[in-house]
């Protein structure tokens, strides 16, 4: 059995839909997408950071402060070398609101190479970055509207990892730690990850970040 590489999820416009052009606001085209220089939030040591000039210069945030983020939000994958080494990283893409009623947009690069584990026999993602993106992948399926959520990123340090946690508002203006059923030997196997990631993407309507893999013996229309 062979696997086949599809297209990435994004809707293609016909011929017709093209003919007519649409009057859209550019400040709506790409919302995910950005400035490459804006405020950029990393993680090491189990404690979230605000990049510096260099990595002696970062502002670190200590738990149990967290950072306040927004909607709408996206992700892309991008490639870094913070040792000289090639590395895979998830960035995520947020608006944070600011104490004077403005928002400021924001990308969290988010390793994703993953290392060995011994009792899976296998490669696992990073322990945060599942942790992550399990809770965005649990909101989905509760039929939220990511591009809608408000809440709080906390950078929870534990013995041996640390969690990335979610908090949101709810109805009654409340934040509450978005609920999880997390299994670390599953939803951290790359191909559980990956497909979190780019179902989270079609959802936001966004071009999916990991190749999308189809039987070859899978029913067709």
């Amino acid at each position: 059995m062979s696997l086949t590489v599809l297209p990435p999820l994004i809707d293609q416009p016909s011929e017709e839909q093209t003919l007519v052009k649409q009057d859209i606001p550019c400040d709506i085209l790409n919302p995910v997408r950005p400035a490459t220089d804006i405020k950029t939030l990393g993680i090491s040591e189990q404690q979230l950071y605000w990049y510096g000039e260099t990595y002696k210069q970062r502002e670190v945030i200590t738990y149990p402060n967290g950072i306040a983020w927004m909607g709408p939000i996206g992700f892309e994958k991008i490639i870094m070398d913070p040792m000289n080494e090639p590395t895979d990283y998830l960035t995520w893409f947020f608006s944070h609101p600011l104490k004077n009623g403005e928002f400021q947009p924001v990308k969290f690069n988010l390793r994703c190479d993953g290392s060995f584990n011994q009792k899976a026999g296998g490669k696992l993602i990073q322990y945060h970055t599942a942790y992550l993106v399990a809770q965005l992948y649990q909101l989905l399926q509760q039929s939220v509207d990511l591009n809608t959520t408000v809440g709080t990123l906390y950078a929870k340090p534990l013995q041996k990892v640390t969690v990335l946690e979610l908090w949101t508002y709810g109805a009654s203006n409340r934040q509450s730690k978005v609920p999880i059923q997390f299994d670390s030997q599953f939803h951290r196997r790359p191909e559980e990850f990956e497909r979190m990631v780019n179902g989270i993407c079609k959802a936001l309507g966004q071009t999916a970040v990991f190749p999308i893999y189809s039987n070859d013996n899978s029913p067709t229309a």
